[in-house]
């Protein structure tokens, strides 16, 4: 055995001194032996994913609860790699003989059997399991080396075709300059060309552009005369061609000036002198009316005088580009029917036409249940509330549609006549999700009952269906802490220290009790005392509050008292009758009390359109967003490392192999010349080569035990990313689960807007203090039957708001 490595050997066996014979054998030959005695913890220890390979497995065939070929067996599925020997007695050898084949043994042994015997048979077993998987990580390296190779001959082939494309592209931008550049120089622009770019449809246009285009030239002609010393005659026109003869004079100086003069008129670089009646510049704005549509995606002309016919496109064109529209302008020839056709009283013509954007839709949700049914409860005398009178509950049965949604469609942006994008705003998607005894659609858009029961709406968008749970007294020691997904109702009290969680809760009272978590409403037809935290998705209705807890994302509705408590609201909190006494209430949809503070109270805090409970719930969920995006950035950078670390073995393995396999060349030549010299009986030849032969065995074994490191280490590397792996999917996981969570609640408190109000029907104490989005206050002085409300401060004079701040008005 290679005493460089330990290889692990597990034996079962339930004789104990065999087993504890061959452990004996193993362990003084080097081997880390593992020794169990029963076939149960062997297949618990084989299936045990945290078990690392085994280099052999040995079992005994005849163990009392599952043979030893049951466990081989077991051991092939789990190990394929590792090879397995059965200790079988002798008269067993014949009758297991299908067995062996279906479990794939690969060495049998048996009993009694001499020790060295035992140890040969282990030491071919090791062997075999090395030579699996030496050949299997070298595979390894082949494939991996192959891999890289591939991508790096693609890359090449694909940076040879970028490159090739790149200088195509560039030659062919070259010869399109270079002949344009050509065309340019070469060409003369003469009268054809520019009237023929200038399209005329009626003879007044037609004599308003040649009188403008013949004082430009005489204009011309006089400016240049000077420079060119070329006496201009005035000449009849009928003596031009009978009188005077072509002269090539100034041959080249006219058509130079010509050029430039029609080239310069191609480009509406001149405008007609001044002293051209017919070419006087006009104001288009006196003759033209220019309208745009709501988003600016068409625009409107309209002539503001009987006759336009002094009008052109190019003008036309020109004020629009002075307007800055440039985008989906009309063709000439439309322009041009418009202007000889229009009058002051005809229809508007769109002169240019955008692309108009598609708008959005936003999600809708169809419920096929009430979902807003019961009322608060019908109050009594005394002042509680009888929740039996809440008005008829709706029932649902297995399999009844529930809900369904339409799902979001995305717009399209457009594009105005400026050339400027229409943008279009983001769907507004619907929370839908099935809850509690429901199920989805395969398309995820409909949701059925599972069960018979009440249906239900929560405030995360999540549809229910509830069975009911009905309990004759308290909830105490008697019943124990309840956990129920449906409605509670509760005949007595909710005593000290025990907690519910379910849907909604119905109950005579809550005294003292631990924690209650609902996703529905809490109602209480006495009194809420000393209830360390009660959290609700729906609404909290009591006659009274002391010294409690509570989070809604709901109403809070008492009919007395509210004393020592600390209450944060998604909605309103409404105690129009009762008093609030040294409390601390924050509620999103204002406040509306009778009495705040007394002479002898400590005063309260009352905060009204901010959602202190929503806040507080979406900054945690950020918190752990935060740290899971940092943990999750840790692990991708450590996989980052280990696979570094991987591929770098890669070379490592290679190199050591091909060190050895050199090696062993010159072994087995060097070995192959031992009998002639022997022969030829040259004895200082003899001991060089057999000196040389020790040598390239030692370092064949170093190379060995390197490669062999490599690959342990490289097999340590592969556990570990794939560990690595699965916490990254987690966090990914629970990431996808907490935005999805904050994406609901953000949903719902953008449902209604906040209300920064407090309404006092009777009387508020002074050192109350009042906070608000912007603003805060506290009370310097009593005040009775008043609202305090936040708004917008007005300076005198200034008809612009500034800052917001809280005001005492009339209630």
């Amino acid at each position: 055995m290679d005493k460089n490595q330990k290889h692990k050997i597990l034996i079962v066996d339930h004789r104990n001194g065999l087993r504890n014979r061959m452990q004996s054998l193993l362990e003084s030959d080097g081997y880390d032996v593992c020794c169990l005695n029963s076939s149960a913890d062997a297949i618990s220890e084989i299936e045990n994913p945290e078990t690392l390979s085994f280099s052999l497995i040995i079992s005994s065939y005849r163990m009392p609860e599952k043979k030893g070929d049951e466990i081989l067996q077991k051991a092939r599925k789990c190990f394929p790699d590792t090879p397995r020997m059965l200790i079988a007695d002798a008269s067993d050898i014949y009758s297991m003989i299908s067995s062996i084949n279906e479990a794939g043994i690969q060495f049998c042994i048996s009993v009694p059997f001499k020790d060295n015997e035992f140890i040969d048979q282990v030491d071919q077993g090791i062997k075999q399991f090395q030579a699996i998987r030496k050949l299997k990580n070298l595979k390894s390296v082949t494939e991996s080396q192959n891999s890289q190779m591939f991508k790096l001959a693609n890359t090449l082939k694909q940076k040879e075709a970028d490159h090739l494309a790149q200088i195509k592209s560039r030659n062919q931008k070259i010869r399109i300059l270079q002949s344009k550049t050509s065309l340019i120089k070469d060409k003369t622009i003469c009268l054809d060309d520019v009237i023929a770019k200038k399209p005329l449809v009626s003879p007044n246009m037609f004599y308003s552009k040649f009188v403008q285009m013949k004082d430009q030239i005489q204009e011309m002609l006089e400016l240049a005369s000077s420079d060119y010393s070329i006496n201009i005659q005035t000449i009849p026109y009928e003596d031009v061609w009978l009188n005077h003869s072509p002269k090539n004079e100034y041959r080249e100086e006219i058509k130079q000036l010509l050029s430039i003069f029609f080239s310069k008129i191609d480009n509406n670089t001149l405008t007609a002198p001044e002293k051209s009646e017919a070419s006087k510049p006009i104001r288009l704005e006196d003759y033209l009316e220019l309208t745009f549509s709501e988003d600016k995606t068409s625009a409107f002309v309209r002539t503001r005088v009987r006759d336009p016919q002094g009008l052109d496109v190019d003008q036309i064109k020109e004020f629009l580009r002075q307007k800055g529209i440039n985008s989906g302008i009309k063709n000439d020839h439309l322009i041009e029917f418009w202007i000889s056709q229009t009058t002051p009283d005809a229809e508007k013509f769109i002169i240019a036409e955008g692309q108009k954007p598609k708008h959005s839709r936003d999600a809708e949700i169809t419920y096929h249940f009430p979902v807003d049914f019961l009322m608060a409860g019908k109050l009594k005398s005394d002042g509680s509330i009888d929740f039996r009178e809440r008005g008829e509950t709706p029932f649902v049965g297995k399999d009844m549609l529930l809900a369904e949604k339409k799902p979001p469609v995305y717009g399209m942006t457009g594009l105005d006549v400026s050339g400027e994008i229409v943008h279009v705003s983001e769907p507004r998607d619907l929370s839908f999700g099935a809850g509690t005894g429901t199920r989805t659609s395969a398309d995820g858009l409909r949701i059925y009952a599972d069960i018979d029961g009440q249906p239900y709406l929560d405030a995360m968008g999540n549809v229910s269906v509830y069975p009911e749970l009905r309990i004759k007294g308290d909830v105490c020691y008697e019943t124990g802490n309840i956990q129920f997904d449906g409605n509670i109702y509760v005949e007595g009290t909710i005593r000290q220290g025990f907690s519910v969680k379910g849907a909604s809760l119905a109950a005579d009272q809550v005294e003292g009790a631990g924690k209650i978590e609902l996703t529905g409403d809490l109602n209480v037809t006495s009194g809420i005392v000393d209830a360390s935290l009660i959290q609700v998705m729906g609404s909290v209705h009591a006659r009274y509050v002391n010294r409690s807890k509570i989070d809604a994302f709901g109403d809070l509705i008492v009919q007395k008292e509210i004393i020592d408590s600390t209450i944060r609201l998604s909605g309103a909190c409404i105690n129009e009758t009762g008093i609030i006494m040294s409390s601390d209430i924050s509620a999103k949809l204002g406040v509306s009390a009778g009495i705040i503070g007394t002479e002898v109270s400590s005063p309260s805090t009352i905060s009204v359109g901010v959602d202190a409970y929503i806040n507080s719930l979406v900054a945690d969920i950020d918190a752990r967003l935060n740290k899971n995006m940092n943990d999750s950035a840790k692990l991708k950078n450590d996989i980052s490392t280990l696979e570094t670390e991987y591929h770098k073995l890669h070379e490592v393995i290679a190199k050591h192999s091909l060190v050895q396999d050199r090696c062993q060349a010159e072994l087995e030549n060097f070995e192959k010349k031992i009998p002639d010299l022997r022969a030829s009986g040259n004895t200082v030849a003899l001991q060089r080569y057999t000196h040389a032969i020790k040598q390239l065995q030692n370092q064949t074994k170093q190379e060995e035990a390197e490669i062999n490191r490599g690959f342990e280490r490289q097999d340590a590397i592969d556990t570990e990313i794939t560990r690595k792996k699965e916490l990254v999917n987690h966090f990914e996981t629970l990431t996808a689960s907490l935005s999805d969570e904050k994406k609901r609640l953000v949903e719902f408190t953008e449902k209604d807007n906040p209300l920064p109000e407090l309404r006092v029907a009777k009387k508020i104490m002074a050192g109350t203090r009042i906070e608000a989005i912007h603003s805060s206050l506290t009370l310097r002085e009593s005040a009775s039957r008043c609202r305090i409300m936040e708004t917008n401060r007005i300076e005198a004079g200034d008809k612009k708001a500034s800052e917001p701040e809280l005001k005492i008005l009339s209630y």
